[in-house]
């Protein structure tokens, strides 16, 4: 550990950071951007990296609804077209144990930095062919993920909230449509 950082560790285990509280713990990040830890989470505030992104570790299980697919069909799109996305939208329960941009409320969908990972765990292998052949253009489900580490940052003035996916608990539920996913973010 840097100097600096156990000063940082001191003074947050202190509860000397801006806001503090029994409840839960504000971080400034900058004009602008204030995190909320929950008190009770799983989910330690480790630092500040780069345009102020907030980093946490922790481990956690998260109930929630996955979405994955295509966002468009427009080749012209700046977004991911001819990509599928993934991402996870937690209930509320398990959305209020996360660390949140304070300004803009709680955490509304999370990606997953294993992408891959998540979406063979998450997707079956006939959905996800259906998808490449053009049969379907997304598809949905329930489920309960493990995840590890934890990372808040500001994109297109929208909060962007990435996770480490670890193991799927039991089964995920899935149903398939025609239409696009939305975007959840920016």
């Amino acid at each position: 550990m840097t100097a600096a950082a156990g000063f940082l560790a001191a003074i947050m285990s202190a509860g000397a950071v801006a806001g503090a509280t029994t409840n839960g713990r504000t971080i400034h990040a900058e004009d602008g951007v204030d995190y909320r830890a929950p008190g009770s989470g799983p989910m330690r505030f480790v630092g500040l990296g780069r345009y102020g992104a907030g980093r946490f570790e922790g481990r956690l299980e998260i109930s929630g609804t996955w979405h994955y697919g295509y966002q468009t069909d427009d080749p012209e799109d700046d977004s991911d077209y001819g990509v599928p996305v993934l991402y996870f939208v937690p209930d509320s329960s398990a959305a209020e144990r996360l660390p949140y941009w304070l300004q803009r409320g709680h955490v509304r969908s999370l990606r997953f930095a294993n992408e891959a990972m998540a979406t063979k765990a998450l997707v079956p292998l006939p959905t996800r062919n259906a998808l490449a052949a053009g049969h379907i253009r997304s598809a949905s489900g329930r489920a309960v993920v493990r995840v590890a580490g934890y990372r808040i940052s500001i994109e297109c003035d929208a909060p962007t909230y990435w996770t480490t996916f670890v193991a799927l608990r039991g089964a995920a539920s899935l149903a398939t449509s025609g239409s696009y996913v939305e975007r959840p973010w920016c």
